[in-house]
């Protein structure tokens, strides 16, 4: 996994990073590729970085680091995110492995961490989830990260790539994806081609495991098929998608109908409409009092936390209830940012809200009943016996 200087800056032309939008956050932590001193420096100047000796020997290492070459591949020397906090902006990164500002996360079935929810302007998957089995879950983690008007960025292989990853991805996923969570599509582009796939690669690799692959080999010089095949060169064709969230709103993933053989019921599309655009029908909505047990009257103030500015004005709104769902997730990202967390009392209100908006979400119920238990281990929170 690995961002190149020129595909950053680029970003920046966007207005991706800068300008105020300073939280990051990188599925898989990303080496940085192909990058100049002199441009690293020019990246930093952006962002108000004045140049010095210091800053001229941290773009030489980082430079050296960044080394790439498309055979070979790159030294793993540098991590963007070093980048992106030289230049003054908040950098964090989720992988199953250790790695630069890396909290370990298997993406395949584990939700975004309550603090990264809503709490990062912009969230970068450069080659990692083409290697997940779970895509529904990959792309709803994104999602839940990025703030109400922060940006997500995929580059992901679309064509080729024949023995990398299990994913290769076409332009109706994204399309559909940004449909059906109404994200605004800011920039779409194909990048490459490079590379020359063996698609026998792969077959040749895993014959030690299967023997049954023999035959598929013998193919290969046998058959007018196994020819043919043999003699594609294909390259690698990636596809690179910036979308912008507009909408606090949950993740609905896409459902692909075109080869349905009939009509599709309201049974499975309802769960892909908007809460508000949904007609009857269904399980009735639980109570998610009753799922939790747990007595939710009132709202301490935690004067703990130190907050000031809008984020104090939100705090006495919120404690005498008076905000609704969308006013709580912007004071739940001001919290975040001044505290590095959320009081579970606090969560367990902003849950409840969301379930009258939403009512009968699964994930929220729980999410109710996680903290529940977390609460229960609190002595200033009541819970029924």
């Amino acid at each position: 996994m690995g961002i190149s200087l020129a595909v950053i800056e680029k970003l920046q032309e966007l207005g991706l990073c800068g300008g105020g939008r300073t939280s990051v956050l990188d599925i898989g932590s990303s080496n940085l590729y192909s990058a100049s001193a002199d441009g690293i420096q020019r990246f930093l100047a952006a962002h108000g970085v004045p140049i010095s000796p210091e800053v001229t020997a941290f773009a030489e290492k980082l430079a050296r680091g960044s080394t790439y070459d498309p055979v070979s591949g790159g030294v793993n020397n540098s991590f963007v995110g070093e980048l992106f906090e030289k230049a003054g902006m908040k950098y964090d990164a989720i992988d199953i492995a250790d790695g630069y500002g890396t909290t370990i996360l298997d993406l395949n079935h584990t939700p975004a961490p309550p603090h990264f929810v809503g709490a990062f302007d912009l969230v970068l998957n450069f080659g990692t989830t083409e290697h997940l089995l779970n895509q529904y879950n990959a792309f709803r983690v994104m999602h839940d990260s990025t703030k109400v008007g922060g940006y997500i960025v995929n580059s992901l292989p679309a064509v080729g790539y024949s023995d990398h990853g299990y994913i290769t991805y076409t332009p109706r996923f994204f399309f559909d994806l940004a449909g059906y969570n109404e994200y605004e599509l800011v920039g779409f582009w194909f990048e490459g081609p490079g590379g020359n796939n063996d698609l026998y690669a792969p077959i040749r690799n895993y014959q030690t495991y299967f023997p049954n692959l023999a035959s598929t080999l013998s193919d290969r010089e046998i058959t007018e098929t196994g020819r043919k095949v043999a003699a594609l060169e294909i390259p690698d064709v990636g596809i690179l998608v910036v979308y912008r969230k507009v909408k606090s709103r949950p993740f609905m993933g896409a459902i692909e109908t075109s080869t349905s053989v009939g009509n599709v019921p309201a049974s499975v599309t309802a769960s892909y409409e908007p809460a508000e655009q949904k007609q009857g029908g269904g399980a009735p909505a639980r109570d998610p009092r009753a799922a939790t047990g747990v007595n939710a009257d009132s709202i301490a103030r935690h004067d703990e936390i130190v907050l000031a500015g809008e984020a104090q004005r939100l705090r006495e709104l919120f404690v005498a209830k008076k905000l609704g769902i969308d006013e709580c997730l912007q004071f739940y990202n001001l919290v975040l940012q001044a505290h590095g967390g959320f009081p579970h009392d606090w969560e367990y209100n902003v849950l409840l809200l969301g379930l009258e908006r939403e009512p009968g979400r699964d994930d929220l119920i729980r999410r109710l009943a996680i903290v529940r238990d977390l609460l229960a281990v609190e002595s200033s929170f009541p819970v029924k016996p």
